[in-house]
């Protein structure tokens, strides 16, 4: 179940700044032709989508959607000047304070993120050329295969599944998929290798896509052949098969070809990129790796000047090592990643030496008494097939929630779903009847890998973020987003506390690093700014 939203908005740089100064810090225009004809639709179902995100997360604005008017794109008129004539429509609509309006939009080089009063709400879509300085080095490549695509999506679903895929792939660029007959490409490569691989076979004029919502976790090109005028579209660094799974899923309505071609490279691409740092890290029984709401962790630890923090990627899947300078306690965060991929994250931490790993995540709730914000400590996980695997959670030994401002149900029963496509109303039913109380993607595999290593600690707290049988479904996701979120906040103190959930000795002869082996956290205000006090 993809419900990352929540917790993987990207990091951006310092924040940009009032709205008034966008213009100067970005300044790509749509061109011309048939991509700049596809960027200003872009632009105009954007604007739709940005309001109708405001409004849900923002109702006290009561913004009226019908009756704001679609805005007029001139192809001169620049990314920068588009979204800052919105942003200052906005700000003289509602009058709104400068605090709010300064939050509106961020702007870097991955594209905007759209903030209210702190929290992010959207990103806005658009296309980017990717300059080649020479001819790449063609890649090696093995076998291509071609992946069935669904031809429609599954129904009656417990959402507007058409509206959830609009969200992340505009129907502009759906359209243009169908009327341009794209071809669907997925590959394990790097991205680097992708581009390369269409490059030699003739698309030698890439351009990246930057999904709204929740698509910035994968990388995904438009490749045009200037020969013919065709297209391709590919995502690539897949690692595992979840996201493979989810992606085909999504769009396979979206094109015309009943099949997408897999591209399986000789040289794969790894989940993590380490740095320097990284290549180095080995970690001691005392060190904790956390997965999962990587923002938010951020935030609470760089309160404290005591923490200190260094990157371990340079590329992939993002991590990073936080040393207190007082106590020596070492934590990882890393960010949350899709499906499988939580399989290589365990194996990849678990080979440099870790022993104690908690996940934090987001979950369906399917008993009828769950609420938004409830979290659960599960200790049985039904299998894909159908049975039970039982999980000795050692977040059930936390002393959690203490304030009791957060309802916290121990020993619950998670299930698993390979994609919120799948989640028609008859699977739901069948899945809350056979026992499940909440699913989600990523925890299984958790309890998965801690079958063959039992002897380590492992927590898995997950928070219900909606309700796919009940009132709020994941389309609500803007409307109540803050509210799980408010529960893992409440809880993140208790959850880093080092003496919980047993207390572990750190062996003799392992030293823990010297503080100048780490760099500084960035400045409170810039990590404010660049978060949005998000997760």
């Amino acid at each position: 179940m993809f419900r990352k939203s929540l917790l993987a908005l990207s990091i951006f740089g310092a924040f940009s700044g009032a709205p008034q100064t966008l213009a100067s810090q970005l300044s790509v225009s749509a061109g011309n032709g048939e991509l700049g004809q596809i960027q200003s639709k872009l632009y105009v179902q954007a604007f739709r989508s940005y309001v109708s995100d405001l409004t849900k997360m923002a109702p006290e604005l009561k913004l009226d959607g019908a009756a704001i008017p679609d805005p007029s794109f001139d192809s001169k008129l620049s990314r920068n000047e588009w979204i800052k004539a919105y942003s200052e429509w906005v700000a003289a609509k509602k009058q709104l304070s400068e605090q709010d309006t300064r939050h509106l939009v961020d702007t870097s080089a991955e594209g905007f993120q759209s903030y209210y009063k702190g929290e992010a709400f959207a990103r806005v879509p658009f296309l980017s050329s990717i300059q080649l300085d020479k001819t790449p080095d063609k890649p090696e490549v093995g076998a291509v295969t071609s992946i069935p695509l669904i031809r429609a999506y599954p129904k009656p679903h417990t959402l507007d599944v058409e509206e959830y895929v609009n969200a992340r792939f505009p129907d502009s660029l759906q359209k243009f998929f169908s009327d341009k007959q794209v071809k669907f490409f997925a590959h394990n490569g790097s991205c680097p290798d992708t581009v390369a691989y269409h490059y030699h076979q003739g698309y030698t004029e890439p351009q990246r896509f930057h999904g709204p919502r929740d698509n910035q976790e994968s990388t995904y090109l438009l490749l045009r052949n200037p020969k013919n005028s065709s297209y391709r579209f590919a995502v690539c660094h897949l690692v595992g098969n979840d996201g493979l799974t989810r992606i085909t899923k999504i769009l396979g309505p979206s094109f015309q070809q009943p099949t997408a071609q897999f591209v399986g490279h000789k040289s794969e691409a790894p989940l993590f990129e380490f740095n320097d740092e990284g290549k180095r890290l080995q970690l001691t029984a005392n060190d904790r790796v956390i997965v999962g709401f990587q923002n938010t962790v951020w935030w609470h630890l760089a309160a404290s000047p005591k923490w200190e923090r260094v990157p371990l990627t340079s590329g992939g899947a993002d991590a990073a090592i936080f040393r207190n300078k007082e106590t020596g306690e070492r934590i990882i965060s890393v960010w949350n990643v899709y499906g499988d991929e939580m399989k290589e994250v365990l194996k990849t931490f678990y080979e440099k030496g870790g022993q104690r790993f908690v996940y934090i995540g987001t979950s369906g709730g399917m008993d009828p008494n769950y609420k938004i914000g409830d979290v659960l400590l599960p200790t049985q996980f039904q299998q894909k097939d159908g049975t039970w695997l039982a999980f000795d959670n050692d977040g059930t030994k936390m002393t959690l929630g203490a304030q009791g401002k957060v309802r916290i149900l121990k020993k619950t029963r998670q299930g698993w779903i390979a994609t919120l496509i799948e989640e028609t109303t008859a699977k739901m039913e069948e899945i809350r009847d056979s026992g499940v109380q909440a699913l989600d993607i990523e925890s299984l595999y958790f309890a998965e890998f801690f079958k063959d290593h039992p002897a380590l600690e492992k927590t898995v707290m997950v928070t219900v973020s909606d309700l796919p049988l009940g009132k709020h479904t994941y389309a609500d996701e803007n409307a109540t987003r803050s509210i799980p979120l408010a529960s893992v906040k409440q809880l993140l103190p208790e959850l880093l506390d080092p003496k919980f959930p047993m207390p572990v000795v750190v062996p003799t002869g392992c030293q823990l690093p010297m503080q100048n082996d780490f760099g500084k956290l960035p400045d409170v205000h810039g990590i404010v700014n660049s978060l949005g006090q998000g997760q």
